[in-house]
């Protein structure tokens, strides 16, 4: 029977140069994962992965699973002014899958009506990236009919947004920012935009400017990024199944 315990696992007899390539066609086709939804799948990812192939025993995990968290940049759309939820959902990527992954790329949506202050935002599950080496940022942010090119950056304003994610990641990771011409980051991040905000026909939204973003970065005093990496046992731990205080609920769309 195919089913039964005893039955032979073809593919530990292929040779492990073999094996490697089906592992990295799986995991990692292109090298970056999108996390995205559609009508039909909550949870999806562009390109399509197969994870599950990680439970299928305790070799092919071992073999494969670097493959998985360490080839892959892993990008995810947060909003930057949300108070309901943490900025990543655990039901995408609980907080074992993120001490492992080592490149991801965070698209952060300021379009939203709802201006809550940075620090009242959760960003506890980016201290649990405490395996991360490359790190890129890109904010996504209005622009009125009448203005060209990027919407301009404030140090004022968005110094501290960057100040949060920075102090969560570990200090030996290499920080990037705006996104790559033509890359996929690039392309979610258009997605994204349209996706959220395509109600709001008056307004375009687009990524700021990659300079822009640097010069924000370097007007944070007294930056120590890292300070707050891995410094939270539990980075779900608070319940955040309602806006506290909000006598409305938001209807919060998690990508």
């Amino acid at each position: 029977m195919e089913n039964s315990p005893n039955a032979r696992c073809h593919l530990m007899e292929l040779p492990a140069e073999l094996r490697l390539r089906i592992y990295e066609y799986a995991l990692a086709p292109t090298g970056t994962i999108c996390l995205t939804r559609s009508r039909d799948k909550r949870y999806a990812t562009t390109p399509v992965v197969a994870p599950t192939l990680l439970a299928t025993c305790r070799q092919i995990n071992e073999e494969a699973s670097s493959i998985l968290y360490e080839q892959n940049s892993v990008c995810i759309a947060v909003d930057a002014h949300d108070t309901c939820w943490p900025t990543v959902s655990e039901s995408r990527l609980p907080q074992h899958v993120l001490e492992r992954l080592q490149h991801v790329c965070v698209i952060l949506d300021c379009c939203g009506s709802f201006r809550a202050t940075y620090e009242d935002v959760d960003w506890n599950p980016f201290s649990a990236l405490i395996s991360l080496k490359t790190f890129r940022i890109t904010v996504l942010a209005p622009q009125s009919a009448q203005q060209f090119g990027p919407y301009p950056l404030s140090s004022e304003t968005h110094a501290p947004l960057i100040q949060q994610l920075l102090e969560r990641i570990p200090a030996t990771t290499e920080v990037l920012y705006g996104t790559v011409t033509g890359s996929a980051e690039q392309e979610f991040a258009r997605w994204f935009a349209e996706r959220q905000h395509r109600s709001k026909i008056a307004k375009t939204f687009r990524e700021s400017d990659a300079e822009q973003m640097v010069d924000v970065a370097a007007a944070v005093e007294d930056l120590q990024q890292g300070c707050l990496s891995g410094t939270v046992e539990d980075v779900f731990s608070e319940n955040h199944e309602t806006c506290s205080g909000a006598s409305v609920r938001r209807t919060c769309s998690r990508v």
